[in-house]
């Protein structure tokens, strides 16, 4: 996908969306900055990488959230399920269906358009009411993800990067 928000950039700006079983790796490329989010929802796992704006390292976080306890709390906690809205639209000649995916916020909101098979061709965010980002889907290719294309690259578990040898 390609960043469209409107601004002058040397070079676009890049996210690549990779998904091995319900493992999903998101990557994105803005100049030599560079951040990636890989998760696994049903195990809680996520590991987010973000490096500076001269493409250093900056931040490297893993982490797992706690298991769901066995016992509900009083109050149940909301969860957040996309909503379809009444809109579609068509890219790289594939239609897909909009979606309201943090229905219920405030002060923010995220929409995808969605192929039948989920896979996201737009993405529309907002901040406060005004559009922030819009990323459009530049070439989709379905096929087999392996799951080296969904770890992270070798050299950020490496200490060196992170000035530790």
């Amino acid at each position: 996908m390609e960043l469209s928000d409107g601004s002058k950039r040397a070079a676009p700006s890049t996210r690549t969306i990779r998904r091995h079983g319900q493992w999903l790796f998101e990557g994105d490329i803005d100049g030599a900055q560079r951040r990636i989010k890989i998760t696994h929802e049903p195990g809680g796992m996520r590991l987010t990488y973000e490096s500076d704006e001269s493409g250093a390292p900056k931040q490297l976080s893993i982490a797992k959230s706690d298991p769901v306890p066995e016992k509900p709390p009083a109050l149940p906690a909301r969860k957040f399920e996309p909503v379809a809205i009444d809109r579609h639209d068509t890219v790289l000649g594939e239609s897909c269906q909009w979606f309201n995916i943090m229905p219920g916020i405030a002060d923010a909101g995220s929409y995808a358009c969605l192929a039948a098979d989920g896979i996201t061709l737009k993405e529309e965010n907002y901040a406060r009411g005004l559009l922030r980002r819009s990323w459009t889907a530049v070439r989709l290719t379905r096929r087999p993800v392996s799951i080296d294309e969904i770890k992270p690259p070798a050299e950020l578990l490496q200490p060196r990067t992170w000035g530790l040898d």
